[in-house]
């Protein structure tokens, strides 16, 4: 049985441990990797692909989505911005992006 992952927490532990605890609608699932590669691939998952599918035995899985990433155009976004993603494709002006600000 698949359930979508609706949120999700993480716990590193200082000897390498990492939990990761992953939150559906209907209850829970907590996952304990050592592997930092692998932890590092399973967060990497839940911050950028939506939506999630978690199954039994922690496996995990992608909804289905288009092949390829979005271009994004910086003449219009500038290298510093957070918008949306980047993904207004322009429909917005420059002077409405969001900029990253940097602590020096």
């Amino acid at each position: 049985m698949w359930n979508k992952i609706e949120t999700y927490r993480v716990v590193h532990y200082p000897k390498g441990l990492t939990q990761i605890h992953v939150y559906f609608e209907d209850g829970s699932d907590c996952y304990d990797i050592s592997d930092p590669a692998r932890a590092s691939l399973i967060l990497d998952l839940l911050r950028n692909e939506k939506p999630l599918y978690w199954g039994e035995g922690h496996h995990i899985a992608t909804g289905k989505g288009p092949i390829g990433q979005h271009t994004i155009d910086w003449s219009i976004h500038g290298s510093h911005c957070r918008c949306a993603d980047c993904l207004c494709e322009g429909s917005a002006a420059p002077a409405q992006h969001e900029e990253i600000s940097y602590l020096s």
